[in-house]
């Protein structure tokens, strides 16, 4: 008898009294999650390996003095997972009132059902906060675990919304988040005013949220909780040159480093022989660096995202030696530059990184559309905000597309390549500078940005300018 009760008060202390492991989410992960099979091509044990880019926004919420974790990302990349391994991280060392919400209750109800549960369930580790026996303790909107209570809500519910105070907080796909969520006494605010409010009475020291979304417009939802953050961005060597660039499409008429593919737009092609040609590109396109235009093929996205780095304003990356394969561990570029001090940390990164897509896979898309890519495609495969017409440029822009498309002699700002036929001059006027550009236009409905410029507008008093 005396053999059961100690076996009882030691599995009591192990419950509910041990000191939590001192790992970060990541490691945590690594050591605990099983990833269940229903949806996931890669059931079992958790890797860190096989995300390199993931591991960082996870770790971020180890970081004393973050409080708020902003991912933005495209879609297939990971990103939803940081939130998970963050929660189930909590649940098991750091148990807190928390709350958890995506688009509307049905969704909320999915991720309990679909993704919290068996997760939990398939991990021995994870299993043994799972309520047994009464199952009514895993309804949709509320989990009651043994030490901590979990809110699933819709952002849709203004009731469920208003009454709920918590010290953690897990938010799903921010940008599907109702605008305007109405409440009693005709009241109103934004799904993200109301799940802010919900940390109004913890201490700053307590609060830790993670929020996660792929972008839709710029200047609202996750890009304008990105651009208010450190924004780190994830950036990879070059196998040939070693050295380090953010993977972006660039689909701007002669930029350097992109996704490159033979055989243009399949301009002239229609039904079979462009869905053939469409297949062609998906099978062989590669990437571009911007440095050396050394040829990246898809295979060398492991080896790239080994030696991965973070980068955030105000830092740059040293170079590897390509050559150097002396340490087991893949030596890493130095990140130098101090960071911004803040307590919202910020992470980008896109389906170009991620392992098991193709080059192809990106360029297809394109393709797809003509090359005029629409917003979704932005948003969903770059990872992207759309900008809006009208909503103003930048110098970078600028500069961007006034060199040549691949195959083209390049011209220099403020030539006229023999090409053009005509000019035409544009001012785009903001609230207190303008843009001017002047273009050029050819015989084939070819155009030139032959220059461009900044001014500042003078003194603006009730919108008219004096």
């Amino acid at each position: 008898m005396r053999g059961v009760a100690v076996e009882l008060v030691d599995a009591v202390f192990e419950r509910y009294m041990r000191p939590p492991e001192r790992l970060t989410v990541s490691k945590h992960a690594e050591k605990y999650r099983m990833v269940a099979g229903k949806d996931s091509p890669y059931p079992g044990p958790w890797d860190n390996a096989r995300s390199p880019w993931l591991v960082d926004p996870m770790d971020a919420w180890n970081e004393q003095g973050v409080t708020d974790i902003v991912i933005m990302a495209s879609t297939q990349s990971g990103k939803t997972t940081v939130m998970e391994n963050c929660l189930y991280y909590t649940i098991d060392q750091d148990p807190r009132p928390s709350l958890y919400i995506t688009s509307d209750a049905a969704a909320a109800k999915e991720f309990n059902d679909d993704r919290l549960i068996p997760n939990l369930e398939a991990s021995e580790r994870f299993a043994r906060h799972v309520p047994v026996g009464d199952r009514r303790k895993l309804k949709r909107n509320k989990v009651t675990f043994p030490t901590m209570n979990l809110n699933l809500i819709g952002a849709t519910s203004a009731s469920q919304l208003a009454r709920i105070s918590v010290q953690r907080g897990f938010f799903d796909e921010i940008d599907k988040w109702a605008q305007v969520v109405r409440g009693r006494g005709k009241t109103e605010g934004s799904a993200e005013q109301l799940a802010e409010a919900r940390f109004d009475a913890v201490p700053a020291d307590e609060q830790k949220r993670v929020w996660v979304s792929t972008p839709t417009d710029e200047g609202v939802g996750i890009h304008a909780r990105y651009t208010k953050s450190d924004q780190a961005h994830w950036e990879v060597p070059c196998p040939h040159c070693g050295k380090y660039q953010e993977l972006r499409f660039r689909w701007e008429r002669g930029a350097r480093g992109g996704v490159r593919w033979e055989g243009g737009l399949g301009e002239g092609l229609e039904g079979s022989e462009f869905a053939a040609f469409v297949q062609r590109v998906r099978e062989s396109a590669w990437y571009e660096c911007e440095h050396c235009g050394g040829r990246i093929e898809s295979g060398d996205k492991k080896w790239m995202n080994e030696r991965g780095v973070y980068v955030r304003v105000g830092q740059t990356v040293r170079p590897i030696d390509t050559h150097d394969t002396r340490d087991k561990k893949p030596a890493k570029g130095e990140v130098v530059g101090d960071p911004p001090q803040t307590r919202v940390r910020g992470f980008a990164f896109n389906q170009l990184v991620v392992t098991w897509i193709p080059f192809g896979e990106v360029a297809r898309g394109f393709v797809e559309e003509r090359g005029v890519p629409e917003r979704g495609w932005v948003n969903r495969v770059l990872g992207q905000a759309w900008k809006q017409p009208g909503q103003g440029t930048d110098a970078a822009r600028m500069a961007e597309i006034t060199v040549s498309a691949p195959g083209e002699e390049a011209y220099g700002r403020g030539t006229v390549p023999p090409e053009v036929s005509g000019m035409i001059g544009f001012i785009d006027i903001q609230s207190d500078h303008a843009w001017w550009s002047v273009r050029g236009y050819g015989a084939r409905e070819q155009s030139w940005l032959i220059d461009y410029g900044r001014v500042e507008c003078p003194e603006v008093v009730s919108d008219r300018t004096v």
